[in-house]
């Protein structure tokens, strides 16, 4: 799929990133929680949101306020997403 990439901001080919994994993906989905990332920044680069823990901080940090903001509570995203990164 072709967009901007939220990180770098380039344009061109993108791959939708979950910003919650493995069994929380279909959360991702349902709430809104999925991003467009250039491959450099979602795997191949050394700061990509898979191989760079403070990248992937970023964008739960992110997700997390986006979730508050949507009108739920801190408590609600804790129990189905498992801590608070905020």
């Amino acid at each position: 799929m072709t967009g901007t990439c939220l990180l770098c901001r380039r344009y061109g080919f993108v791959h939708e990133h979950h910003i919650f994994e493995g069994a929380r993906r279909h959360l991702s989905e349902q709430y809104g929680l999925v991003v467009p990332l250039c491959p450099d920044c979602h795997t191949l680069s050394d700061y990509a949101v898979h191989r760079c823990t403070k990248t992937a901080l970023i964008l739960k940090r992110a997700a997390q306020r986006k979730f508050e903001r949507d009108g739920h509570t801190r408590e609600e995203f804790i129990r189905l997403f498992g801590r608070n990164y905020l």
